[in-house]
């Protein structure tokens, strides 16, 4: 294949992204999606979404073929799917954080971390995580295993682990990028409550941030700090 038909290839993929996209979201948050996805190539950005989980029982079946269980640093780093390897993932059980994965065939597919601790973000930049919430981050699941709603077996895994282990169930507390359409709307038929937004750009070296009213009545959002990662 010439890059010329390379091209054209792109392009038809890309446009039939942005045709599902509006066929499922509707064209008006397609576009802003688009036009925010060709800001950030200009500006390094994020807006997001920062909701709690509304405490309702979830009631999704189980993923039928795959076991959701906590698992250890030792099992996560041996068994981890090769979809999913990626740089530092050792610090989260370090302090003491806990992880939730699907697994498959004695392999894990799928994963999330949970932790009551103020989480950084990149270099300069955490979340901050209210007294009395638990905050849910990073979430993946491997591309080939995705479609058959492992997410929601891993929140009700975590849930199950922290009414064992603490005899309560907190309010999970999460941010999630405006432009990210499909998690919003399954937030939404999970009746999760938004707290506010929060913002923060890159801009000549200096860092930025802004957390709407909603985030700072419930102290949380972005901050600065002087972490970094390793």
């Amino acid at each position: 294949m010439s890059e010329a038909q390379r091209g054209r290839q792109r392009l038809a993929n890309r446009f039939a992204k942005l045709k599902l996209s509006a066929a499922r979201h509707g064209p008006a948050k397609t576009a802003l999606r688009y036009l925010y996805n060709e800001l950030r190539r200009l500006i390094d950005f994020e807006v997001c979404v920062v909701q709690a989980s509304s405490g309702a029982p979830y009631a999704w079946p189980d993923a039928q073929g795959y076991e959701t269980r906590v698992v250890e640093q030792t099992e996560f780093l041996e068994k981890l799917s090769e979809e999913l390897k990626q740089d530092n993932l050792a610090w989260p059980f370090q302090r003491g954080d806990v992880c939730t994965a699907s697994v498959c065939q004695d392999e894990i597919v799928g994963f999330n971390f949970y932790t009551f601790q103020d989480t950084i973000v990149r270099n300069g930049l955490s979340f901050r995580v209210p007294h009395g919430y638990v905050y849910s981050f990073k979430s993946f699941t491997a591309p080939s295993h995705r479609g058959r709603k492992l997410e929601p077996d891993r929140w009700k895994a975590s849930r199950a682990h922290r009414n064992r282990v603490l005899g309560k169930d907190p309010k999970s507390i999460f941010y999630i990028n405006v432009t990210n359409l499909e998690s919003l709307a399954a937030n939404k038929m999970s009746k999760s409550i938004t707290l506010g937004y929060a913002a923060y750009a890159l801009l000549f070296g200096r860092l930025l941030i802004f957390n709407s009213p909603g985030c700072s009545r419930h102290k949380t959002g972005f901050a600065r700090t002087s972490v970094v990662c390793d």
